[in-house]
């Protein structure tokens, strides 16, 4: 099978690539680095199987896709690969769809076998089993599976009996051991029936010894654990003493009964006296401000309760009063300097209107079109000119009539009949001139004669013809000054109208001059911006006069406000010292000195306000505080507050003493119950009682605590009892001892049921052990035969085993190595080689690293050959490191193999080019370049590879 065409329309570097008619031979495809051959070499490895996202794929543009058109036994294929996709395999008229382009070639093995590159040949450490069956092939490929299969069953067979079979070790041990046991106690049993009986006699007596040493330790550890719970509680119980004396005092007792129901705290009453102190001292403060400058203080609350608002209110206006007064002025001044450039204005149109204002406004600018004006004066200026135009036309006519009139014509005529007269003299003259000369010269005689006659026949129709003209002249002529004058009367009535409409026209623009009080000498251009002159100024003065007039209603309200300010501040005149008589006198002036005024009576009403609020809060809190400590009686107010805060604060010190000191008994109370209750504890306390209450716990253990004065008399007693304890304990580990001993003979010593036992044990283990022996020597066997079969087959197989791949390697070293086999490890990726002078290499890994690449191509051309499927094979750049000696060698073997099967050589080096177009004529070149094909010769491809 071989490839004739390729088209790649999206892999990598490529896009809408051909390669086309596609030789079934040796194919190069040369190109400089990064030209596309990495990417071609995936694509032609893989594309037969389909593309896969596990593979290290170059990236497409969009997706994946080429078709491929291929020939085997004469029958074409097409294969077409999209995306992820499996290929679409038919043939060419789509009769037939197959599944596998490459029949029964996987993936893997045409990936390794079939498309060879430099890392195949070099990185032969990280090959594994699977490659190695792969290049053995079917000689090798299922005797490959026996030393693996005889590792594991030696394995099985160690697990059950070692190495050797010795029935001591592994699976076996067990069994071995159980059946010498079972002999030793059948031996045993038989003399210690007698000892056992006596043995267990004195068990019994030993047991009883022990119960009544139990006992009395029982009693001994009871008293001990009393004493403990005695000694751990002593000092809780001292702790309850003292408070219990301190809760007996009677003051104590009083205090917290009276401040129990009471809802406070300690850091309320903090709080109290904390909001107390500051609201105090916020009073005075206040209070100093407000009565500092105020004389009579009375009267000023009652002046401000009853003028408060209103000071406020004109506080919240000055702002804007004040702006409005910025306004004011800004407006008279914007309208003086208003009226000023208005005056300037008016001086340059008449100087009479200079602040005459009212006689401006009188101007009826309004009944004047504009556009009617200017229609007017355009007609003027149109008729004038029109009349300028008909009168110079009628001089043109009048000159015209002048220079056609009749007797000019009759001169005219007279002047070329006097012409024609002196013509004929000369002609005449010639003739007689010629006569005479003809008696001297005949011929200059003749010609003078007919040039006179010539002459006066010439003059002669002229004469005619000028008779002729001249009557049609003087017609023409006739004709022309009728026209004329025709014409110079149009022109004459035309003249007497446009003086009409001059005349209606000039009345009218003297009609404008005198509404606008224009000078009758103003030209007619200028009536136009004198028009809008006029009316341009009387809208300003219109806009001044509206201006003035908001002037006017803000200086009435600004004095408005500003009088009621004033009104207001002289009530307050003992806090603010203002002249009324001296402001009124220029109220608007003075504006500043009544916004201060204000501003002041403002500070101080605040300050009032300030001062009642804070005196609102104080009374607040204080009937709060009388109301919370329960204070009366009709002087309350008179009370020190404060000296009442500090009291109850002592007080609720002192109960919160008291009540932490009670919960503190109550809890340390109920620690000790907590410790008392165990079963233990109160069995011990009173064993009559199942039920016993806390109380008669509590009072139980207060009669036991009485006893001792301190906590060292307890420890005395307890070091007694320890004391006994340990001869207790001593003698009863004694005897337990002695217990344990005899019980330890009687376990060595044996009845008759043990006989039993034994015989039981010796036949349970022969029996097991004789399974495992079977099962052991059963894997021995195995592996025995596989050992035999494997060395067997490789003995009568080496002839032919590698056998082309040594043939190979013999024509590429010409003769340096002459065979290849596997080597002895047939699961190792490894080959030996034998030299020319029979010498056996070992391994691969003495070679050189040319000598090693040319070993392992030779095996896979080897096994290239062997398979059947003749398919593509790919070499990519794997030649580099041979010499050219081998390199040539190598090119006469790929040239044999390409008789069978198509093989592409993907490279970058110039010299591999020029030694295959040298050695193999038929080969085919292909320049790669950017992701294109184009087709070239050999050396062509060689020297743009250098």
């Amino acid at each position: 099978m071989h490839i004739e065409k390729l088209y790649i329309k999206d892999f990598g570097i490529y896009s809408n690539a051909n390669l086309e008619n596609i030789s079934p031979g040796i194919v190069v495809l040369g190109g400089k680095n990064r030209a596309g051959k990495s990417t071609l070499l995936k694509l032609l490895r893989y594309f037969p199987y389909g593309f896969s996202k596990s593979l290290n794929l170059p990236d497409c543009r969009v997706e994946y896709e080429m078709e491929a058109q291929l020939t085997h036994n004469n029958e074409e294929y097409n294969a077409r690969v999209k995306g992820f996709a499996d290929p679409l395999v038919t043939t060419v008229h789509k009769e037939r769809l197959y599944k596998n382009l490459y029949g029964k070639i996987d993936s893997f093995t045409y990936k390794e076998i079939f498309t060879i590159s430099l890392d195949e040949l070099q990185n032969t450490d990280k090959r594994n089993e699977k490659m190695q069956a792969l290049l053995l092939g079917a000689g090798l490929k299922d005797i490959i599976k026996i030393p693996k299969l005889i590792v594991e069953i030696k394995k099985e067979a160690e697990k059950i009996g070692g190495k050797n079979g010795n029935p001591k070790t592994k699976l076996f041990k067990t069994n071995y051991l159980t059946i010498s046991e079972g002999l030793d106690i059948k031996e045993k049993a038989m003399l210690q029936v007698d000892e056992f009986k006596a043995c267990r006699d004195r068990i019994k007596t030993i047991v009883e010894k022990i119960k009544k040493e139990e006992n009395v330790k029982i009693d001994i550890e009871d008293n001990i654990f009393i004493l403990e719970i005695l000694k751990n509680n002593y000092e809780i119980y001292s702790q309850m003493d003292s408070i219990a004396a301190q809760l007996e005092i009677r003051e104590n007792r009083l205090i917290y009964n009276s401040f129990k129901d009471k809802d406070l705290s300690l850091e309320a009453l903090n709080n109290i006296k904390a909001e107390y102190l500051q609201i105090d001292e916020d009073y005075n403060k206040s209070k100093i401000k407000f009565f500092q400058n105020v004389d009579d203080c009375h009267k000023q609350e009652k002046d401000f309760d009853l003028y408060g608002s209103n000071i406020r209110n004109m506080q919240l206006t000055i702002s804007g009063l004040e702006e409005k007064i910025k306004n004011y002025n800004l407006a008279c001044l914007e309208c003086k300097n208003t009226r000023g450039e208005i005056n300037k204005d008016i001086v340059d149109i008449n100087q009479h209107w200079k602040d005459n204002f009212a006689y401006i406004l009188k101007m009826n600018t309004e009944e004047i079109s504009f556009v009617e004006l200017c229609e007017n004066i355009d007609k003027l200026k149109k008729v004038k000119a029109d009349i300028e135009a008909v009168n110079l036309k009628i001089k043109e006519l009048q000159q015209e009539k002048n220079i056609i009139s009749p007797s000019k014509v009759k001169v005219q005529t007279i002047k070329i009949n006097s012409s024609f007269a002196m013509y004929s003299l000369v002609s005449l003259a010639f003739i007689i001139l010629g006569i005479v000369i003809y008696r001297f010269s005949k011929s200059l005689g003749v010609i003078t004669s007919l040039a006179g006659i010539a002459g006066a026949l010439y003059y002669s129709f002229l004469n005619n013809r000028y008779s002729a003209a001249e009557k049609v002249s003087m017609r023409d002529a006739e004709i022309k000054l009728k026209a004329i004058d025709n014409e110079i009367y149009r022109k004459s009535e035309a003249l007497e109208s446009l003086h009409r409409s001059k005349s209606q026209l000039d009345y009218i623009i003297e009609e404008y001059k005198v509404k606008l009080s224009i000078d009758r000498q103003v030209p007619l251009d200028s009536i136009k911006d004198y028009f809008r002159l006029v009316r341009d100024i009387k809208k300003r003065v219109m806009d001044l006069e509206y201006n003035l007039g908001n002037i006017e209603t803000m200086e009435k309200d600004i004095y408005f406000k500003l009088n009621k300010m004033l009104e207001a501040i002289v009530v307050f005149q003992d806090i603010v010292d203002l002249p009324k008589e001296n402001i009124e006198e220029d109220i608007l002036s003075n504006s500043e000195y009544i916004f201060e005024a204000v501003k002041k009576l403002s500070t101080s009403m605040k300050f009032y306000e300030d001062f009642k609020a804070i005196n609102n809060v104080k009374c607040e809190i204080e009937d709060r505080i009388i109301k919370k400590f329960k204070l009366g009686g009709a002087q309350y107010r008179d009370i020190d507050l404060l000296k009442e805060i500090d009291k109850n604060i002592d007080y609720f010190n002192s109960y919160n003493k008291y009540r932490e000191d009670r919960e503190r008994y109550v809890n340390l109370k109920h620690q000790l119950l907590h410790s008392l209750k165990l079963d233990r504890v109160k069995k011990l306390l009173d064993d009559t009682n199942d039920n016993i209450s806390d109380t008669d716990i509590f009072n139980t253990f207060r009669e036991l605590i009485k006893n001792y004065a301190n906590i060292e008399e307890i420890d005395r007693q307890i070091d007694e009892l320890n004391y006994k304890l340990k001869g207790n304990i001593k003698e009863l580990e004694a005897l337990r001892d002695e217990k344990l001993n005899i019980k330890d003979k009687i376990k060595k010593l044996y009845n008759s049921e043990d006989i039993f036992i034994a015989q039981k044990k010796i036949e349970s283990g022969r029996r097991e052990l004789k399974s495992k022996a079977e099962e052991y020597a059963v894997y021995n066997a195995a592996v025995f035969m596989l050992d035999k079969i494997q060395k067997s087959f490789i003995d009568n197989a080496k002839g032919t085993i590698l056998g082309s791949a040594g043939d190979i390697l013999s024509r590429i070293t010409e003769g340096e190595f002459v065979s290849v086999l596997p080597a002895e490890e047939l699961t190792k990726y490894d080959f030996k080689t034998y030299n020319q002078d029979g010498s056996l290499n070992e391994s691969s890994d003495i070679l050189s690293r040319g000598t090693k690449e040319q070993l392992f191509l030779s095996v896979r051309l080897s096994r290239i050959k062997d398979i059947k499927d003749k398919l593509p094979v790919v070499i990519d750049d794997s030649l580099v490191n041979f010499d050219y000696r081998h390199l040539k060698n190598v090119i006469k073997v790929l040239k044999e193999l390409s008789k069978e099967n198509q093989i592409f050589v993907l490279t970058c080096h110039s010299e591999l080019v020029k030694l295959i177009d040298e050695e193999d004529e038929n080969s085919q070149f292909f320049k790669i370049e950017k992701g294109n094909f184009s087709e070239i010769k050999g050396g062509e491809l060689s020297d743009y590879l250098l």
